[in-house]
């Protein structure tokens, strides 16, 4: 009974090992000043972009091996934050993600940043959730999901441009799904809002929505 409980506890310490071997976290952050946008590059995987009472920009990532492999531990080591600022803008960006790297690694990501900054998005592929910003909002993306909620006061316009796939817009007392572009590109225009800022999105292949509250 004793050796098995030996064996179990090796066995429990060699799955730890590796666990932290293929799984990695990275905190990171920066401050904003109330002069700058933020611009966003994050080549692929899952994002999500909160936004915030503070004054930084904060971003907890979260990237493991898909599956066991020799190099994992090398690939994660590469990934890194980088912060760029200039007197206009705040840029992130997270290195390491080239594509032939992103098919071995699942990649999630947090970012959190102050509710009136302008927010502009580049994404090669993925999956993007913003939520609750009250400035402009600019996303160019490949392919994947988006999805944007805002709050409806803050808004003024919304333009939604799909290549291939769905787009679609849901106000308060209105819903629109997008006419279809060349039979398989979709399109949406709104600019009845009572606010200032503009949502941009374009999105080569997937679906698009805004949501506003």
């Amino acid at each position: 009974m004793r050796y098995l409980s030996t064996l179990v506890l090796v066995a429990l310490a060699t799955v730890a090992a590796a666990s932290a071997d293929d799984y990695r976290e990275i905190e990171s952050s920066h401050p904003l000043t109330a002069e700058q946008a933020v611009h966003i590059d994050f080549h692929s995987g899952d994002l999500e972009i909160e936004a915030s009472a503070g004054k930084e920009v904060e971003i907890e990532l979260e990237i493991e091996c898909e599956w066991r492999r020799s190099d994992c531990e090398d690939l994660l080591d590469d990934v890194d934050v980088r912060w760029r600022s200039s007197k206009r803008r705040l840029f992130l960006e997270v290195e390491g993600l080239a594509s032939w790297r992103r098919a071995r690694v699942e990649v999630n990501a947090t970012v959190r940043m102050p509710v009136d900054a302008p927010l502009s998005v580049e994404m090669a592929a993925g999956r993007l959730t913003i939520d609750g910003p009250k400035s402009d909002v600019r996303v160019d993306m490949g392919a994947g999901e988006v999805r944007v909620w805002m709050p409806e006061a803050a808004v003024e316009g919304v333009a939604v441009d799909v290549g291939v796939g769905d787009a679609k817009f849901r106000g308060s007392k209105e819903y629109l799904s997008g006419r279809r572009k060349m039979l398989i590109g979709s399109e949406v225009y709104w600019d009845d809002g009572p606010g200032e800022a503009r949502i941009d999105i374009e999105l080569g292949a997937g679906d698009a929505t805004v949501w506003l509250d």
